[in-house]
């Protein structure tokens, strides 16, 4: 049913990926906002929001002096380590340098590091019913951290320097109630520098973070989390959740790799490294915003290479030739209703299964309706699939080759929990598995890793993923960590 739709045609679809990609890397990228000249007013004045850039290079004179004291010392291997820098307990309100927890890392030669730091305070939405609120306290406080390194050919003490930085102060979303430090937005002051670092060619690695929060009432602060004790510097000073990442495995040949979409652009791990490189593959034009990406694995007599797709309320538009550009050899599908969630997956056996085709299908609050006989048309129970009761309104949908026979069990993911239906029967029962895999606010992604013949759950947090290298439901020392796109892409994964 090939569709003379030119839905992409003549259409220009245009994201601030373009010159991202150009870079030498995905992982370094500004999500800084610019704001006027009040904010920067304001920070100059208030002793709460100083420079930290300015503030951090003065630390990397301390640091070369010895005159640093170390919270942690990490050996970092092969692989991912994740780690909690610890706050501390008592404010110095004379030296910044010493409100930093500063972690090491062992002596070595590190070829590729990624870092990444995350608010690791309080939730700061426990007062709902008090007006303004949460947004104060959101609003004066920040996770920050920065980066030293030498080079490798630095021998002796000394020598480090302020490689990269970032400062991200909260920004309240008060329809949700949540307090963000991810660098895309910032109160007084913008955020500064990024969110993510990355370390080449250094021989030793130190990191100096904090999450902080605070209160003055003479600055009118009148945050509830931190007591007022009249001087001006009274702070909270909390822990900071560092991400560390080096020498992640490569994904096996012929298996699931990871990939963004976002506004109609797609950017494909095709060579299985995790990161962003020459020989990987960028699509543009095939969506725009607001389309849900959804991949469908082909194989069999045809080729191993995944399908792109996009689906937006009941609509899809599907890459049926695999040439990542919409043409005639593609296909439009009407199937579903606004309001639905797209999921695809091999759900019959015969032809279909001989080719390895996925089949398409929709959830809504529970209630899943597969195409069952692959010809993108809902005909009704018989050649079609209808039950209930699988999930919630507020889940989202996934499907894998959980048992590895080929075909494709439904799941749905809410808030880090994930309810598989193992034995592929279309219900909750003893044959299933429950996961807590993930956080609040992690999008779900599905693959087979690390080539076993079965599929693994894994998150897409800001441009972090999480994989379930070792299958086994749990995060633990045997999976793995890449840095692979950027807050507000959406995650996919597939063989490209």
């Amino acid at each position: 049913m090939t569709s003379n739709i030119p839905r992409f045609l003549g259409r220009t679809f245009v994201r601030a990926i373009g010159s991202r990609l150009s870079r030498k890397t995905m992982l370094i990228a500004s999500f800084a906002t610019a704001f006027g000249g009040a904010p920067q007013l304001a920070r100059a004045q208030d002793p709460h929001h100083p420079l930290w850039q300015q503030k951090l290079e003065e630390c990397a004179t301390r640091l070369n002096q010895g005159g640093i004291k170390f919270d942690a010392v990490v050996p970092i291997g092969s692989g991912r380590a994740l780690i909690t820098a610890p706050g501390h307990a008592v404010r110095d309100t004379t030296d910044d340098c010493n409100n930093l927890s500063w972690v090491s890392t062992a002596p070595g030669v590190y070829g590729t590091l990624a870092l990444g730091a995350y608010w690791g305070g309080p939730d700061i939405n426990r007062f709902p019913t008090i007006p303004n609120q949460n947004g104060w306290d959101c609003g004066h406080s920040a996770v920050i951290y920065g980066v030293f390194t030498r080079p490798s050919s630095t021998t002796g003490p000394g020598g480090y320097s302020l490689q990269s930085y970032g400062v991200g102060w909260g920004s309240f979303d008060a329809a949700s109630n949540t307090c963000r430090h991810d660098w895309q937005a910032g109160t007084i002051p913008a955020s500064e520098g990024t969110q993510t670092a990355g370390v080449t060619n250094a021989n030793h690695v130190v990191i100096a973070a904090m999450s902080w929060q605070h209160n003055d009432s003479d600055l009118g602060h009148i945050g509830t989390y931190c007591a007022d004790n009249a001087d001006a510097d009274s702070a909270c000073l909390w822990d900071t959740n560092l991400v560390f990442v080096r020498q992640s495995p490569t994904f096996p040949s012929g298996n699931s790799h990871i990939g963004v979409f976002n506004g109609g652009n797609w950017a494909l791990d095709k060579d299985g490294d995790g990161t962003w490189t020459g020989a990987d593959v960028f699509v543009s034009n095939f969506g725009q915003p607001g389309d849900t990406p959804i991949i469908r694995h082909a194989g069999g007599l045809t080729t191993a290479k995944s399908m792109i797709s996009v689906y937006n309320a009941g609509n899809w538009w599907l890459d049926t030739n695999r040439d990542y550009a919409w043409d005639a050899g593609d296909e439009f599908a009407a199937f579903g209703s606004p309001g639905d969630q797209p999921v695809a997956g091999l759900w019959t056996t015969g032809w279909t299964a001989f080719l390895h085709t996925d089949n398409i299908g929709v959830f809504n609050s529970g209630n899943w309706a597969l195409d069952g006989n692959n010809n993108q048309i809902w005909e009704g129970q018989g050649r079609d699939f209808y039950f209930q009761n699988f999930g919630q309104a507020s889940d989202r949908p996934v499907a894998g080759r959980w048992s590895g026979n080929g075909l494709s069990g439904v799941g749905a993911f809410n808030g880090g929990n994930w309810w598989l239906d193992y034995n592929e029967n279309r219900s909750w029962d003893d044959g299933d598995r429950f996961f807590s895999f993930g956080i609040p606010g992690d999008l779900p992604v599905v693959g087979d890793w690390n080539g076993s013949g079965t599929d693994k759950i894994g998150v897409f947090r800001n441009g972090w993923w999480f994989l379930d290298w070792n299958g086994n439901g749990v995060w633990d020392s045997g999976d793995v960590v890449y840095a692979f796109g950027s807050p507000g892409d959406q995650p996919v994964a597939g063989t490209w």
